[in-house]
This record gives C-alpha cells, structure tokens and sequence, in this order.
C-alpha cells in the first residue's frame, strides 16, 4: 500500500515538470533567452526571444494590453544555428559574471538581458541597452541579429 502511494505521488510531481508552454528544450537541457525593455514608453515595451533547439519565439507585450495586446511571432531555427547557440551558450558561461552591469533604463536608456537555462538551473545578466558585455558578447550579437529577424 505505501509503494502505491508513494508511486502515485511521485509520478504526479513528475506529470508537473514540464517547460514552460511552447519551450521544447534540447536534449542537453538548453534554452537561451533574451530580451529588452524601456520604463517610460508607449506600444510594445517589452521583448522577450527565447531561443531552443527547434524554433525562435519572439514575444512583445505592453504596459497596456488592451491597445496593444501580446504579440508572440514563431521562426525556424535555421541550418547549424543552433550548434551555434550551443557553442556560445556554455553552462560556465555566465558564471562569475554580475547580475546587473551598468544602470538598465536609467534615464530610459533601455535594459536588455540574455539568460541561459540548463536542465532548469536559470543565469540571467542584465546590462544597459545596446551595450556590450566582453564575455558574452558573441552570444549578445546573435540574440541581436536573430531578434532583428522580427521586424517591429
């Protein structure tokens, strides 16, 4: 009788621990996101691209969803990027590095952030918009030019 409970709690937790709806993480456990966002703004403030083994997903939201409600926009991955993203998206990669470099959308300058998830363990830095962070700068640029692939 307690295996039975006992395997019935387990596979319960188990059904619960899914990714987030619409991410497909990579066998290896891998999702890179990043994203922008400006405080005194109108429209679409906010960008969040996540970045997995089978697609890009380009999401925008607004401070006032009725007039502007959430935009997400698909893409395919394209030939050898994600081997890419992989290459450049070490677990090690953002470890040692601040949180916070700078003043993000001090002044409204804008913030932007790049996160890298493996196996469910999150890092995010967050840095000013369109500055640069020299030990994943290479990673910055591609979140960048695949971001541009959106256009606003």
């Amino acid at each position: 009788m307690l295996r039975k409970l006992i395997l019935t709690a387990c596979l319960t937790l188990a059904a619960g621990c899914t990714a987030p709806s619409g991410v497909t993480t990579s066998a290896d456990g891998l999702v890179v996101r990043a994203g922008t966002s400006f405080g005194m703004c109108l429209g679409y403030c906010t960008t969040e691209l996540t970045i997995a083994a089978d697609e890009i997903r380009f999401v925008e939201s607004s401070r006032d969803p009725a007039a502007h409600p959430e935009r997400t926009r698909r893409a395919a991955i394209q030939p050898g990027e994600w081997e890419e993203i992989v290459s450049l998206a070490r677990p090690s990669l953002l470890e040692g590095l601040e949180e916070v470099y700078g003043c993000p959308d001090c002044a409204d300058g804008g913030a932007e952030w790049i996160e890298v998830e493996q196996d469910g363990v999150r890092r995010r830095v967050t840095f000013e918009y369109g500055s640069t962070v020299e030990r994943i700068q290479p990673l910055i640029e591609k979140a960048r030019a695949m971001r541009e692939r959106f256009p606003r």
